[in-house]
């Protein structure tokens, strides 16, 4: 089966331009924060680390995917644990915040991401971009560029394409499909 990868290094490399202009002051809090959540790195309570959620299409893992997973884990994380959540991610808690852009470009050699595969989900649902947007506490426009990169990476010219491309790719849980076979 072939491997599908939402992966996005223009925007890791984005995420790594916002984090520098950040530690050097010239991106605010709030700016940032707006980033940060964009790429699926959130805040903890414990000063300085962060939880990097980790989407699963269809909530499938293969060997390597989990391998990837473990040396993240082993080389940047400060706890030795991964948490699978009942929406079939993968958290990964207590990652410096200097370290998430290594962390995202890691995902990435596996065909891991932070929000794409969650867009792809809500897409094969039927959603319109607006709705997605609500969903995931979005912007319309941010959702509107995610769901223009998932058309390319799948080499869709339509929502209904990559949804079925995604369930081609076993990217998607049964109950993920659009109404009418797409």
């Amino acid at each position: 089966m072939d491997h599908l990868n939402l992966a996005n290094e223009e925007e890791i490399n984005s995420f790594d331009q916002a984090l520098g202009d950040f530690r050097d002051l010239r991106m605010d809090v709030d700016r940032f924060t707006a980033t940060r959540l964009q790429m699926g790195i959130y805040g903890q309570r414990q000063e300085g680390v962060n939880m990097v959620r980790i989407k699963l299409p269809g909530g499938r893992l293969n060997a390597p995917q989990l391998g990837v997973i473990a040396d993240m884990l082993e080389k940047y994380a400060r706890h030795d644990v991964v948490h699978i959540t009942t929406r079939q991610d993968i958290q990964m808690h207590y990652v410096p915040l200097e370290d998430t852009p290594a962390v995202l470009r890691h995902l990435a050699t596996a065909g891991l991401t932070t929000r794409e595969a969650e867009v792809l989900a809500l897409v094969a649902r039927g959603l319109r971009n607006a709705e997605i947007a609500d969903a995931l506490f979005l912007s319309k426009r941010t959702v509107d560029h995610h769901v223009s990169a998932i058309l390319r990476k799948l080499g869709a010219h339509t929502r209904g394409e990559a949804a079925a491309a995604a369930a081609r790719l076993g990217a998607l849980d049964d109950g993920e499909a659009a109404p009418g076979g797409t």
